[in-house]
C-alpha cells in the first residue's frame, strides 16, 4: 500500500487516472501469462512429433526392404519346390525302369536256360535224332549251328539287360542323395522365408504403433491449438482496443511450418534405373492379346506360390497368361528377365513384362504391361490381381518381351 501511495505522489497522478492505469497493467500482465506457459508445452510436442515422425520413416524404409526380401525368398523357395517336385518325378520314372528291367532280366535267363538245355540236349545226348531228321548232313551241322548262335545271343542279352539294371540301380541311388540334398534346401529356403515373414509382420505391428502415436500428438496439438484459439477470441472479445496476443499466432504459425516441413519431408524420390531406359527400342513381336487373358482374372486373390486361377503369386500370373498363347516362361520373376528380348522403358507395348528391384539378381516383382503406364500383377498377400501405375512404385529395374 505504501509502495502505491508513493508510486501514486510521485506520478502526481488524479485518484481516478491512477485506478485505470492499475487496471491497464493488470489486463496486460493477465494477457501474457498464457502465452508463456504454452509456448513450452507446444515445442516439447513438436519434438516428440519430429522424433516420432522419423522413427516411423525409418522403420517404413526397413518394412519396404523386407517386402522386397520377403518376394526374393519365395522365389527361392518356389524354385527349391519345382527342383524338388522334379527330381521326385525322375525317382519315381527310373524305379518303374528297374523295376521293368529286372522283369525282362528274369525273361533272359529263363530263355538262356531253355536254349543251353536244348543245346544240350541235341549237343549231348540226341545228336542221332536230329541227324535223322536232317535232310543232310549239312542240314544236321547248320542246327547245331543254329542252336548254339541263339544261345550264344541270349547269353549276350542277359549280360546287357544285367549291366542296364545295374546302371539304373546306381542312377537311383545317386538320384536319392540328390533328392535329400534338395530337401533340406528347399527346409532352408522355408526357414528363411518364415523368418523374414515374421520379421515383416512386427516391422508392420511397429509402425502401426508409432503411426498412433504420431495420430495422438497431431490430435492433442489441435486440441491446443483449438483451446488457444479460443482463449484469443476471447481475450479479443474483451478487450476494446482489440489487442491480440501476437506471440501465440507466432507460435502458431510456426507450428504449421513445422507440420508442412515435416510432411514434404517424408516423401524421397529413388533414383531411377539405368536397366530401364537401356535394352531394345524396337515395338515388334509384342503380344497385346496376353492383357485380354491376363484382365480376365482381375480380382483372383494373392496366393503364395500360386500359379492357377485359384490364386496366383506375380510370376505365376504371368507364367499361366502366357501359357495360353504357347509361349512357356520360367517360374520365377528373377528367371523370367531373361525368358525375351529386353525392352527400353521407352518402347514399352501391351503383353511385355516388367521387373521391380535394384538389380537383375534381386528382381522381385514382375507383370504385364498393358499401356497408358499401366501394369497388371498379383501384388501380394492380402491383395488380388489388379492393375496400377508404374509410376506408383520407385523400383522399376527393367522390361522384356517374351
Amino acid at each position: 500500500m505504501y509502495a502505491l501511495t508513493r508510486m501514486r505522489k510521485r506520478s502526481r497522478m488524479k485518484p481516478k487516472a491512477f485506478l485505470v492505469f492499475l487496471t491497464a497493467a493488470a489486463l496486460v500482465f493477465s494477457c501474457s501469462v498464457p502465452c508463456a506457459f504454452a509456448t513450452p508445452t507446444s515445442k516439447k510436442d513438436s519434438d516428440s512429433l519430429a522424433s516420432k515422425q522419423a522413427l516411423a520413416e525409418s522403420i517404413s524404409k526397413k518394412r519396404d526392404q523386407l517386402a522386397d526380401d520377403l518376394e526374393i525368398a519365395g522365389q527361392e523357395l518356389t524354385k527349391a519346390k519345382e527342383k524338388v517336385k522334379e527330381t521326385k518325378s525322375r525317382v519315381k520314372d527310373v524305379k518303374q525302369q528297374i523295376k521293368d528291367t529286372d522283369e525282362e532280366l528274369a525273361q533272359a535267363k529263363d530263355d538262356l536256360a531253355d536254349t543251353v538245355a536244348e543245346e544240350y540236349k541235341y549237343g549231348s545226348v540226341d545228336y542221332l535224332s536230329v541227324l535223322l531228321d536232317a535232310c543232310s548232313f549239312d542240314d544236321f551241322t547248320s542246327r547245331l549251328y543254329l542252336i548254339d548262335k541263339i544261345a550264344t545271343n541270349r547269353a549276350q542279352a542277359v549280360e546287357e539287360v544285367d549291366a542296364l539294371s545295374t546302371e539304373l540301380e546306381q542312377l537311383d541311388s545317386s538320384l536319392e542323395n540328390s533328392l535329400a540334398e534338395q530337401e533340406e534346401y528347399e527346409a532352408e529356403a522355408k526357414s528363411k522365408n518364415d523368418q523374414v515373414q515374421s520379421t515383416l509382420a512386427e516391422q508392420e505391428e511397429l509402425l502401426s504403433s508409432v503411426t498412433s502415436d504420431i495420430q495422438e500428438i497431431i490430435d492433442q496439438q489441435e486440441a491446443e491449438a483449438a483451446a488457444q484459439a479460443a482463449q484469443r477470441q476471447a481475450e479479443e472479445e474483451a478487450d476494446a482496443a482489440g489487442q491480440t496476443s501476437e506471440g501465440t499466432s507466432s507460435a502458431t504459425t510456426s507450428s504449421k511450418k513445422k507440420k508442412k516441413s515435416s510432411s514434404s519431408s517424408s516423401t524421397s524420390s529413388a533414383p531411377r534405373s539405368s536397366a530401364a531406359w537401356a535394352g531394345s527400342t524396337s515395338t515388334a513381336g509384342s503380344h497385346p492379346e496376353v492383357v485380354k487373358i491376363a484382365k480376365k482374372y482381375l480380382g483372383v486373390p494373392y496366393v503364395y506360390g500360386g500359379s492357377s486361377p485359384s490364386g496366383f503369386d506375380c510370376s505365376g500370373l504371368v507364367q499361366y497368361c502366357y501359357k495360353q498363347i504357347g509361349i512357356k516362361l520360367s517360374r520365377v520373376a528373377c528367371d523370367q528377365y531373361n525368358d525375351g528380348l529386353h525392352i527400353a522403358k521407352s518402347a514399352l507395348m501391351p503383353g511385355d513384362l516388367v521387373f521391380f528391384g535394384s538389380s537383375a539378381a534381386s528382381i522381385h516383382h514382375v507383370g504385364i504391361y498393358c499401356g497408358d503406364g499401366q501394369f497388371i500383377h498379383a501384388p501380394q498377400t492380402g491383395d488380388v490381381v489388379k492393375i496400377s501405375y508404374l509410376s506408383s512404385r520407385s523400383d522399376y529395374y527393367g522390361a522384356c518381351r517374351p
